[in-house]
């Protein structure tokens, strides 16, 4: 599987990740994030499949960062699934 594959499929599973916190509603996550964040970091791995899918990657490694994972390593807590999932999804982008 190429870079660009698994690119695709961490989106993909970080997108039903965020689809099921939002639906679940589960306290844990709530008292972490808000809906609202959940929803732009949607909108963000929204636009980076859309890219891959279109092969608009951009060139530079800086112009590929989406900015979730600072965001989840500096607020979030570690152990928590959500989080991983994201990130593990924001580097596999960086890396195509």
């Amino acid at each position: 599987m190429n870079r660009r594959e698994t690119a695709k499929q961490k989106i993909e599973a970080a997108l039903r990740a965020i689809d099921c916190a939002l639906t679940a509603r589960r306290q844990a996550i709530f008292e972490i994030t808000t809906e609202d964040q959940l929803i732009r970091f949607k909108a963000v791995l929204l636009k980076a499949l859309h890219l891959i899918s279109r092969g608009e990657i951009p060139e530079l490694i800086s112009h590929r960062k989406l900015g979730m994972a600072r965001v989840i390593t500096d607020q979030w807590p570690y152990n928590l699934s959500l989080g991983l999932i994201i990130i593990e999804a924001e580097h596999a982008f960086e890396a195509t």
